[in-house]
């Protein structure tokens, strides 16, 4: 192994590391993106219903 192709190496590791911190930052932000979605459309809606029977119990017992 030459001293040329030590350093190549070397740029090529370099280079892949700042790639699978990107490629990590990029799986963090869709989990992100995801559970920002998936509350909104189930964790909302079944908030509501339970508001609502709530209310239904409270005009009920009123």
């Amino acid at each position: 192994m030459t001293a040329r192709t030590r350093n190549a190496d070397r740029g090529f590791m370099r280079d892949e590391v700042g790639g699978s911190a990107v490629e990590t930052a990029l799986i963090f932000s869709l989990a992100a993106t995801l559970a920002v979605v998936m509350r909104s459309s189930v964790a909302m809606p079944l908030l509501d219903r339970f508001v609502e029977a709530a209310r239904v119990i409270e005009r009920a017992l009123g």
